[in-house]
């Protein structure tokens, strides 16, 4: 017979979690709470579907996973939705929990989890405090929400549960940091011309006006580190 869980409860910290199998389910509840504006990594033991996704981008959720990586930066693509047991990074417009109350059919056997890899490089979930060791055979990476890259871990790195981590596994190249590219998402702040007359406003991604009126270079010049929206562009300074 079938094992059923009604609802799964999951909390964020130092609570491990672990099925040696699939457990069918109604509800699942992640009480995690996103901080605004920052990318973070998570990885679920339960999937999350196509019209769940789209409801929560339309809650101002974007989802993205691993899709690139070039030596030093590592491309992150958005996806329409989530399979269970695989990392991915996850940003909210604003504080919530994101996955606290989904409709779900089971709850996936955490035995094997599945690694996103590209090149000499994957990405992968836990679901256990996880200590990370770097050593001649691999190098680990863990995530820095202040700066959105992921960081060069030495000895004794730790990965909390429901987050994944980077391990690269190719002698050579080792960056201390490796940055982090979302393809949907416009970088290139060159398309801002010197000699542009054009008048224009510059906006935080929550819709705040930083700027009024204001062309050329000096739409961006003296701007915090950030994301800022500008000529309908999302454009990152850094």
């Amino acid at each position: 017979e079938a094992y059923r869980c009604s609802d799964l409860y999951l909390y964020d910290g130092e609570y491990n979690f672990s099925t040696p199998q699939t457990i069918a389910g109604n509800k699942a509840y992640f009480d995690r709470s996103f901080i605004e504006e920052y990318w973070s990594t998570v990885c679920l033991p339960f999937a999350v579907t196509s019209e769940q996704v789209g409801l929560l981008k339309e809650n101002g959720v974007q989802i993205e996973m691993m899709s690139g990586f070039d030596g030093s930066t590592i491309t992150f693509t958005a996806v329409d939705e989530m399979a269970a047991n695989t990392p991915y990074i996850v940003k909210c417009s604003s504080e919530m929990a994101p996955f606290a109350d989904l409709e779900i059919t089971e709850i996936s056997s955490t035995m094997v989890l599945n690694e996103v890899s590209v090149g000499n490089i994957q990405m992968k979930g836990c679901y256990a405090a996880t200590i990370l060791n770097s050593d001649e055979n691999s190098t680990y990476y863990v995530f820095n929400a202040a700066t959105g890259e992921f960081v060069k871990v030495g000895r004794n790195g730790k990965v909390m549960p429901f987050r994944a981590y980077i391990q690269l596994t190719e002698d050579g190249t080792q960056p201390a940091t490796m940055r982090v590219r979302h393809e949907n998402e416009e970088t290139d702040i060159t398309l801002i011309q010197e000699n542009d007359a054009t008048k224009t406003n510059v906006y935080t991604v929550s819709g705040k006006l930083v700027r009024e009126s204001i062309s050329g270079q000096q739409t961006i010049l003296g701007l915090e580190k950030g994301v800022y929206i500008i000529n309908n562009r999302k454009v990152i300074i850094r």
